[in-house]
Formats: C-alpha cells, sequence, structure tokens
C-alpha cells in the first residue's frame, strides 16, 4: 500500500503493486504537493506481518520504461519486459523514489 496526502490535507492510501502512474494522475499530484510518502508491505501468509516504510518521495519521468521493464524481467525472467508495450506518446509514464527517514514494522505470530 502506498499513502500520499490528499488535497484536503488527510493521508490517502491505495493498495498498489509500485506505483507506476502517468503524469497528472492523482497520486502522481499529490506527491509533487506534498512528498510525505509511506510504503507498507503485507506479509502474505500472515497479514498481521507489515513493515512500512515512511519517507518522502520524489516524482520524476519513466524515461525507457526501466523500473518497469527490470521489475517484469525480476519476476516473470528474462524479456518479459518486452511484451509491455510503449504507451501513446501523449501518455508520459512517471515514477515515484522514495527517500526513507522512518522504518515501522508489526509482527504478529
Amino acid at each position: 500500500m502506498t499513502t500520499a496526502r490528499a488535497r484536503a490535507g488527510s493521508p490517502g492510501t491505495a493498495t498498489t503493486c509500485f506505483s507506476l502512474a502517468a503524469a497528472g494522475r492523482r497520486k502522481a499530484s499529490n506527491v509533487e504537493r506534498d512528498a510525505q510518502v509511506s510504503l507498507t508491505v503485507h506479509d502474505r501468509v500472515n497479514p498481521l506481518r507489515c513493515l512500512e516504510s515512511r519517507g518522502t518521495a520524489a516524482v520524476t519521468e519513466d524515461r525507457g520504461r526501466m523500473p518497469a521493464v527490470a521489475l517484469a524481467e525480476r519476476y516473470e525472467g528474462p524479456g518479459a519486459g518486452e511484451k509491455y508495450p510503449e504507451p501513446p506518446p501523449e501518455v508520459v509514464r512517471v515514477v515515484g523514489r522514495i527517500t526513507r527517514q522512518r522504518l515501522v514494522g508489526a509482527i504478529a505470530d
């Protein structure tokens, strides 16, 4: 899950798989306006176990789809990134990079 502050200043959380988005979309706009974010990872086997990274994020253009291709090839194997088509020229893909300031975890067995 990722959290970014909405216009009203309250946090907005959404379940994501590494949030890669298009410029101008709500999450990217919220991060550009207020860089405070959190990223939470839950254990698939025991959802009471989680790790949260809090910090600031910077939104940059995803030139060459490098993060998307790297993720596809890491989890689906070599060459997997080639099957994802280039977005149309009017769609500018962006990626958020988080600089961690605090790490919080919960472990329940």
